[in-house]
């Protein structure tokens, strides 16, 4: 499904600014992590905790592409974005009750699809049924094979959890660790 940018479902995207080689994209300007479902008001319920909380979205030609749902959206985003090239914006927020802190991060991917025929989509969809996944793309399974190349600089960003940044946002410092990751 394809959300226009302005609509009340583009509103719950992860805001930050974001210009990407092969989408020219933008969103607002101020993480809104403080939500009754966000990473901040879990850890207020939470004091000793810290909460990770990530999301995703599908950017073609500047609009986002959100979680088909159905199979019908996922063939009318698969063809949209086929021999093209998608970002995709993973944020990742971490929160600490204790100290009220929240840090967050946003890392984009640009995803270059190969071209590929409505058949190769149909047998995709029916073997992965990607419909809760940002622009239909499971890349972590048979979604690799729509792919041309990929660009980024935190390969587990694309799967919906980006681990790089996750470390760096733990290793500030900003909850009492020291700057330091234990592993």
């Amino acid at each position: 499904v394809i959300v226009p940018v302005g609509s009340q479902s583009a509103a719950s995207l992860p805001s930050t600014a974001a210009m990407r080689s092969c989408n020219k994209f933008t969103v607002g300007s101020s993480p809104n992590w403080s939500s009754p479902t966000g990473a901040a008001a879990i850890a207020a319920r939470a004091p000793d905790a810290l909460v990770i909380g990530a999301d995703q979205v599908a950017v073609l030609d500047g609009i986002p592409l959100s979680k088909p749902g159905t199979h019908d959206n996922a063939v009318v985003q698969l063809r949209a974005m086929r021999g093209r090239c998608i970002s995709f914006l993973t944020a990742v927020a971490v929160s600490h009750g204790a100290t009220g802190a929240t840090v967050a991060r946003l890392v984009p991917t640009d995803v270059h699809f190969r071209e590929f025929d409505d058949a190769t989509i149909e047998v995709y969809l029916r073997a992965e049924q990607p419909y809760d996944c940002a622009g239909s793309a499971k890349i972590e399974a048979l979604g690799i094979a729509l792919v041309r190349r990929l660009d980024g600089t935190d390969p587990t960003a694309l799967i919906g959890l980006p681990l790089i940044a996750l470390l760096a946002l733990i290793g500030a410092g900003s909850f009492g660790g020291g700057g330091r990751v234990a592993l």
